[in-house]
């Protein structure tokens, strides 16, 4: 359903005409598509109906299917790096790049695929393993998203819509890829089609990469492997549409760790291991049309997600006489489903209302092999088995109301009810009682159509987050065990933003400031045996608390400029400025570049019958950043730019080939991004051929 109601007259066309690019099915009119503007692009993820992005009442940013057929690595972060607001994070994991939205760490970021979360308990978040082959288009929600999407969207929310049918009975398409940096290779085949009412898709997908390269030489312990299989089908019965996917994504990735890090004191080796990031899913989804004059649509789904994860630490302490391996291995267990119904109340009104429930289980067994040579040579073995749950039941419901003819309201709100349980342990003297929460959060807007090319928004949003199974119940293995900690309080937040969209068909422009206060940060400190719940084997522990807060303060801006038919110039720019407060101490030196944006231009014109060549040309930087932590430590980010350059050509009917070149680095900087421990890849190539049949 879309609001039309909500629109004026000069979007009507390019609304109707994008109707079928919802939910990432393929536009019904590829011409009328390929002249749409950015900002009437239909999304649905701000607002959980089919609204224009020019009227999106929240600061978001799309990443389109043309984006993504472009784009020639394998990592889905990279495709999403230039989004105003959003950084990656790979915490020494090459392959496993995570994403951060205005400075929030990424498990605080709501990771969907067709609107489904992915859940992760892990402090680190969720890691971006689905192949961006397999990807449609991105909506990237910035800012607290809680209300229509739930407790892990205090940071935003990023909705990865994944391709469905075709357009015939039977098309396939294969793709190979290649990226100098690391010698990494990439490969999808996949099958899919449409005939009458029925639409498949069946997709594998393989991907390998090396260490990487650096202009200060090679990285060890970067190699990562991924592979995934997956299956979409979908019928259509008049107004009914029911649909499956399933996904199957396995993935490797060793970790490299910092010098400062690898031999910290008391440590004189300290190592991870990853040997297993495996993720299964079968999701199934029900969509109800036109059902009354009143209600226009009913969706349900269901999902059940399993993920398997190994993680292994080794160190030792050379000068105690100390050596020490763990091997953890956790099972996390997601079944959840939501249940939707949009209204439309005459002209003025569309109410959106919705229940959902989310279920986590995760066993976790760690195994502690300790060996002592003072005095005498001794090993001990300690063997941790934790079985926990948390469930989560939430109602919201949130209505856009036209009080005038350019002047809507927007106004949601979402109810929490939560409950945690350590069901058994065999952790002698942890028994932490079972915990519960009960929130209402709230979200507001409003949007002023200025002229027919410009809209003004102003919202307020809170974010509430309930602590994770780790936090609260199983607790979780560093450089040392993390206590969990039965005690701690949700971590929520207030966002206030100004907003200015300006569209015409030679310009495009989004521009956001925004503010948002966050508390009840949850961190871990150094605790003592006795003050440890639970204890542990060994002095020093940690344990998890609340003991922080943050300001944020920042700009966000995207604007493209047509210079003619074929040329256009574009830039985004992100200005932030983060303040953490802790117990002891506050800083404004959390590790966010003040200034981070890119600039570059972008031409595409035919080259002869039935063959189309593009180029893009772009500088893309930061400003310097240094970071002092909640410990002390005080780390040193330097600025940098870089200029790159990205190629291709599209040739036969259908876009029977198509080929991307992407040139970067071009001069062969030292550097990494504020937010990440790897340096950058040095002067690199990647390619990709992608043929469709």
């Amino acid at each position: 359903m879309t609001n039309r109601a909500f629109f004026p007259a000069v979007f009507a066309t390019g609304v109707a005409l994008a109707g079928a690019a919802h939910a990432g099915e393929d536009c019904a009119n590829p011409f009328a598509c390929a002249n749409r503007t950015l900002l009437e692009e239909i999304v649905i993820t701000g607002t959980r109906i089919e609204t224009p992005l020019f009227y999106n009442p929240n600061s978001m940013s799309l990443v389109t299917s043309e984006e993504l057929k472009k784009f020639t690595g394998n990592s889905l972060a990279e495709a999403l790096r230039d989004v105003p607001g959003l950084s990656i994070i790979d915490s020494g994991q090459a392959g496993m790049k995570r994403l951060r939205i205005r400075g929030e760490q990424s498990y605080r970021v709501a990771v969907l695929v067709d609107g489904q979360q992915i859940t992760d308990h892990r402090r680190d978040g969720v890691p971006l393993t689905l192949d961006p082959a397999l990807v449609e288009r991105v909506e990237v929600v910035r800012g607290a998203g809680s209300v229509l999407y739930g407790p892990r969207a205090l940071g935003g929310v990023v909705n990865f819509i994944t391709r469905k049918g075709g357009d015939e009975p039977l098309q396939a398409t294969l793709s190979s890829g290649y990226q100098s940096a690391t010698d990494g290779t990439q490969y999808l085949a996949t099958v899919y089609g449409s005939h009458r009412d029925f639409a498949y898709r069946a997709a594998v997908t393989a991907s390998q990469d090396r260490e990487r390269e650096t202009p200060a030489g090679t990285i060890p312990n970067t190699r990562a492997e991924t592979d995934s299989q997956s299956l979409y089908l979908a019928r259509q019965l008049g107004d009914h549409r029911l649909a499956l996917r399933w996904d199957d994504h396995d993935a490797y990735s060793e970790v490299f760790v910092e010098d400062r890090v690898r031999f910290a004191f008391p440590f004189s080796e300290f190592e991870i291991f990853i040997p297993q990031r495996d993720r299964r899913k079968l999701g199934v989804f029900y969509d109800w049309s036109d059902i009354s004059a009143n209600l226009d649509k009913f969706h349900v789904d269901v999902y059940r997600q399993v993920s398997d994860r190994q993680f292994d630490t080794h160190w030792e302490q050379a000068a105690f006489g100390q050596e020490n391996s763990t091997f953890s291995n956790s099972q996390l267990v997601t079944s959840g489903g939501l249940a939707q119904f949009d209204w439309q109340f005459a002209d003025a009104h569309t109410l959106v209302t919705g229940i959902q429930y989310v279920l986590d289980e995760e066993d976790q067994d760690r195994r502690e092999v300790l060996t002592m040579s003072l005095p005498s040579p001794r090993t001990t073995t300690n063997l941790v088995v934790d079985d926990a749950r948390l469930e989560t039941f939430s109602v919201f419901a949130q209505n856009d109301w036209r009080i005038r003819e350019n002047l809507s309201l927007v106004a949601g709100i979402r109810q929490y009810w939560v409950e945690s349980e350590l069901r058994h342990t065999s952790r002698a003297g942890l028994a932490p009682p079972d915990g519960d929460d009960s929130e209402n959060i709230l979200t507001f807007a409003g949007l002023w159509d200025v002229t027919p090319n410009t809209v003004a928004r102003l919202s307020y949003s809170q974010g509430y987050m309930y602590p994770t199974l780790l936090q609260l119940s199983i607790g979780g293995v560093d450089r040392t065990f993390v206590n969990p900690n039965p005690d701690l309080l949700p971590e929520t937040s207030d966002t206030w933003e100004l907003g200015l969209r300006y569209n015409s068909p030679s310009l495009q422009a989004d521009f956001t400031v925004f503010y948002s206060e966050a508390e009840n940060y949850i961190d871990q400190v150094t605790c003592t045996l006795a003050s440890c719940i639970g204890g542990t084997a060994r002095v020093p522990s940690a344990i998890y608390v609340n003991i922080g807060e943050a300001e944020t303060l920042g700009f966000e801006g995207f604007a493209e400029y047509s210079i003619s038919e074929n040329l256009a110039t574009y830039g985004s720019l992100t200005l932030m400025e983060r303040r953490n407060i802790f117990t002891t101490f506050s800083t404004r030196k959390t590790g966010i570049p003040p200034l981070s944006g890119t600039a570059g231009v972008k031409y595409s014109a035919p080259l002869m019958a039935g063959i189309t060549y593009w180029l893009d040309g772009y500088l893309r930087g930061e400003q310097g950043a240094d970071e002092i932590e909640n410990n002390g430590n005080r780390l040193d980010n330097a600025g940098w730019v870089t200029w790159n350059l990205e190629a291709g050509v599209v040739a036969g009917p259908d876009e029977r080939v198509r080929i991307s070149l992407g040139l970067y680095n071009l001069g062969d900087k030292l550097y990494s991004y504020a937010t990440e421990n790897l340096f950058a890849p040095g002067r690199s190539v990647e390619a990709k051929v992608t043929l469709n049949f």
